[in-house]
Order: C-alpha cells, then structure tokens, then sequence
C-alpha cells in the first residue's frame, strides 16, 4: 500500500456520495454530512497500487464518475437522483494530493451541474502496510439549486488510519462535517470499515481486483434535521412541497448507529486506465419519525486515466 497515496480518487463526493429521503430528490453525496462515502473516498487509488510507478513521481488522474442513486449515512430519498462527476486529482511525491471535482444531476427536471468540490490532504505512510490521512473539502453547491438538492454543508475535516493484514484491510474514519445553517449543531461520524482483496495479475501493466466491503457509520444526526430544514424552505419559498411544521433543531442530536454497507467493487487496471464498476446496498440503522428509510441499493462505475512525471 505504499501508493494509497496516490489517487484520491473517485470518490470524496462519489463513493461517500449521499443523499437523502423524501417524495423528491434528496440532497447530494456529502449532502447532509456528503464522502461520504458509499463508493469509499480512496477506492480509486487502486490504479496507482497496479501501476510502476515510483514512490517519488507527481500523479496527474483525470476521471468521470456515474452512480445510479445516492444516499446519505442511510438517509434515501424515494426518487432516484443519479449523477456524473467529473474530477482531477493531482498527487505529489510524499503522499500530498488535491482533488476537485464537479456533479452533474441526471435528473430532468433538476439537471445541471450542482455540486463543486474542493479537497485537499495528505497521506501519511508508516512501512508498507498502514497509512494515516488528513484531508479538508469544501463545498460549494450552484444557487439556482432547490434546498433539498444542495446542501447545507460548508465543510468536513476528516481522518483515517488503514491497516493491511495479507488481503485484509482495517480502516477507521473520522469526520466532522460543518453547515452553514445553524440549524442544528454540526455532525461526528465514526466508521469502522473492513476490505478483502482478490488480485489476479493479467500483464506487466493489467490486473484484476474484486473487493468485498462492509462498514458501519455511527454518529450524531444533525444531518437529518438540516433535510427536513432544506424541506421546509422549499415549501415555503418555492412552493415545491406542502408547507411543513417547523423543526426542532436538537430533534435528531443523539448519537448512534446510522447504516451498514456492503459493498462490492470490481478493478480492473489497463495501463493507465482504471475502469470499476461496483454495487452498494445500504440499510439505516436509524429511523427518524419524520423521514421514512427503507433500505436502498444503487450501482457505480468510476473510469480514471493516470499520468506520471518526475
């Protein structure tokens, strides 16, 4: 794993790509929190463990993400709201990287691009196997964009560790995530998180990886209460939805178990291409009386192409 590093990837608004649940679309990826992470924010950095480069290139990766649906630490919505995400990363020697990305809404009557995203961090290698990061995103979401579809989130500060044993990755994840409206207090999220790795090596440059993964979010869900205040707005501003009660900001403040995931990846590495499909079921572990949250399961493909230099 010594170029966990190297590709963040596919995912700080893809694989913790999140949403929310309602009788319209909910709000984006780390919406409420996004990540987030249902595709898991260093799930792309899987070309980079493929390819031969050394330790001490600059990485340049250009890549397009597509998710079926979206959900949110559990919190769905009833209409499908999938999307594009075209997103660069640019990884320096030592593990420093930036990753911005932008979503696109595949959804007619809300379409367009949303969401932009901007994320620093750092990855820190202890020998080969363990891997501490750092990292900080920004979130800026288009102003013509109903409530319920950007998101009240400004910021998220996040840190994990990963561990590998042979094929089996540990990894821990801590986020905190920051909202603009001061509707509630902000969101800690714990996730532990285990991968299993299946590797066939098919070339001097291709291979092929299946990865298994099941996680558990536990946290404080504010991120509940800041919806039902984009849904709210709505109601009220632009008439979208019937006109709703207001909302007790410390309603949804406990802290618990959010969701499970089960996840299942496919990577496949060809040259400087990486091409992975994969599957996300998740069920929420919570139940807020005002937003029902039956599980939801949605599928993903993320294409990137890597450019090394000295």
């Amino acid at each position: 794993m010594k170029r966990i590093g190297y590709i963040l990837l596919i995912g700080t608004a893809f694989i913790n790509v999140k949403a929310v649940k309602a009788n319209y679309p909910g709000n984006w990826n780390k919406i409420l929190q996004l990540p987030g992470d249902s595709i898991k924010k260093d799930s792309a950095k899987a070309a980079a463990d493929t390819a031969d480069d050394d330790d001490e290139d600059r990485l340049f990766a250009f890549g397009v993400e597509y998710a079926s649906d979206q959900e949110h630490y559990g919190l769905h919505n009833d209409v499908k709201l999938p999307y594009l995400q075209p997103n660069f990363t640019y990884t320096a020697p030592k593990g420093f990287y930036i990753e911005l990305s932008d979503q696109y809404i595949l959804v007619k009557k809300f379409s367009g691009f949303d969401a932009f995203c901007v994320n620093p961090g750092w990855d820190i290698d202890f020998g080969d196997n363990t891997t501490w990061n750092i990292n900080y995103t920004h979130y800026t979401f288009s102003s013509n964009s109903a409530n319920f579809i950007k998101s009240s989130l400004a910021n998220s500060l996040e840190t994990y560790v990963t561990q590998w044993i042979g094929h089996l990755k540990g990894k821990f994840t801590i986020d905190y995530d920051i909202y603009k409206n001061k509707s509630s207090p902000n969101d800690l999220v714990f996730t532990p998180d285990l991968t299993y790795k299946f590797k066939w090596k098919l070339g001097k440059k291709t291979a092929l990886k299946v990865l298994p993964e099941a996680s558990i979010d536990f946290g404080t869900r504010n991120f509940y209460t800041q919806y039902l205040v984009a849904k709210q707005q709505d109601s009220v501003s632009r008439k979208l939805l019937k006109k709703e009660k207001n909302i007790n900001s410390n309603s949804n403040s406990s802290f618990g178990a959010l969701d499970y995931n089960l996840i299942l990846n496919i990577d496949f590495v060809v040259g400087k291409f990486d091409f992975e499909p994969g599957f996300t079921y998740t069920d929420p572990l919570y139940q807020s009386s005002s937003v029902p949250n039956p599980p939801t399961g949605y599928m993903t493909l993320a294409i990137t192409y890597t450019i090394s230099s000295k």
